[in-house]
C-alpha cells in the first residue's frame, strides 16, 4: 500500500471500504498499521545504521556472522539467514572485506566452498556500536511495558506465521 502513504489512515478505510464492501474495517486498519510501520521502521533503521557507516545488509551479515564459530558460514548460509539473495552477500561481503571487517577463506573440509567470518576488527566494530544501536532499540519501545512488549512479540509472530498465506493462489 505504497501508493497510500500521503493518505490518513481513515480515509484509506474509507477508500477501500467503499472498494470491498464486505472487508472488515478492524483488519483494514490494522493491515494499513502494519504495513505503514513496516515501511517507517525499515527506513528508520536504515538511517540508523547508515548513520555508522554501514548499510542493513552490510549490518545483518557482521551481526549473522557474529553469531557463527571461528570456521564460519558459507555465503548460501548467510544469504538464507539474512534474508537476502546469494549474489547479494558477494557484494556486501566485498565491501566489508574491503574495510577488514570481514575475512573470506577456503573451507578446509570441502576446499570448492568458500567460508565467510568476521574479523577481530568487526567484532570491535559492533562492540562500538551495539551499545548505541541497543540505545535507539530501548526508545523504540519506551512506552510499553514490559507486559506489552511480551504481547507484542506474541500478536507479531501470529502476523508472522501468516505470511505464507499472502502467497497462496
Amino acid at each position: 500500500m505504497q501508493f497510500l502513504k500521503k493518505l490518513p489512515r481513515e480515509k484509506i478505510i474509507e477508500i477501500l471500504s467503499r472498494l470491498f464492501p464486505g472487508a472488515d474495517p478492524v483488519t483494514l486498519r490494522a493491515a494499513i498499521c502494519l504495513f505503514g510501520l513496516s515501511r517507517e521502521l525499515s527506513s528508520a533503521h536504515e538511517r540508523l545504521v547508515a548513520s555508522r557507516g554501514l548499510s542493513r545488509g552490510r549490518f545483518a551479515l557482521l551481526m549473522y556472522l557474529q553469531t557463527m564459530t571461528r570456521e564460519g558460514a558459507t555465503p548460501t548460509e548467510a544469504a538464507e539467514n539474512i534474508g537476502v539473495k546469494p549474489a547479494s552477500v558477494t557484494g556486501l561481503t566485498d565491501g566489508l572485506e574491503r574495510e577488514g571487517l570481514v575475512r573470506r577463506r577456503p573451507d578446509p573440509v570441502d576446499r570448492r566452498r568458500t567460508l565467510l567470518a568476521i574479523t577481530p576488527k568487526g567484532e570491535e566494530h559492533l562492540k562500538e556500536i551495539l551499545p548505541w544501536h541497543m540505545a535507539k532499540l530501548e526508545l523504540l519501545l519506551q512506552e510499553l511495558s514490559t507486559g506489552e512488549k511480551e504481547n507484542l512479540v506474541t500478536l507479531l509472530d501470529k502476523v508472522r506465521r501468516a505470511i505464507p498465506e499472502m502467497d497462496r493462489p
